[in-house]
């Protein structure tokens, strides 16, 4: 092979690099955390230290074969997984490059909170009417 072959040819490679990806196995996210909120848990990760292959994450809920969610935006990196309140769930989250190769999983536990009231009581030292002034809710014809 001339070295002119041998030059075409590392330009090919790295020209297939760039479109489809590495086969390294990509970085796991990093700082997963899980956020309680009424009927399930508001997961958030951040990107590895060397994020230039990662493509889409994946999140497992409860075990790390029950696939919840394959977000195809890298640049998400938020989720909202639902469960049962009062229950701990076990969430899981990966990364894939652009070859489809997972990294590991990196492991978070939460507990959803139980639901509060969406109205709220009227506060003490107040009535249920209206401030003062007359009835406004009849002035519409």
């Amino acid at each position: 092979m001339t070295s002119i072959e041998r030059q075409n040819a590392r330009a090919q490679a790295a020209d297939l690099t760039r479109v489809r990806g590495t086969s390294k196995v990509p970085q796991p996210p990093r700082d997963v955390t899980c956020q309680a909120a009424p009927q399930g848990l508001f997961v958030t990760w951040h990107y590895p230290p060397v994020n230039m292959d990662i493509q889409r994450w994946r999140v497992y809920r409860n075990d790390e074969k029950t696939l919840f969610a394959e977000i195809k935006d890298r640049g998400t990196r938020q989720v909202f997984v639902d469960g049962t309140n009062g229950v701990t769930m076990n969430v899981f989250v990966s990364s894939l490059n652009a070859a489809g190769i997972e990294s590991a999983k990196v492991h978070s536990v939460g507990t959803p909170a139980a639901a509060t009231a969406t109205n709220p009581g009227v506060p003490s030292g107040y009535n249920s009417v209206n401030s003062g002034g007359r009835d406004t809710s009849t002035d519409f014809q």
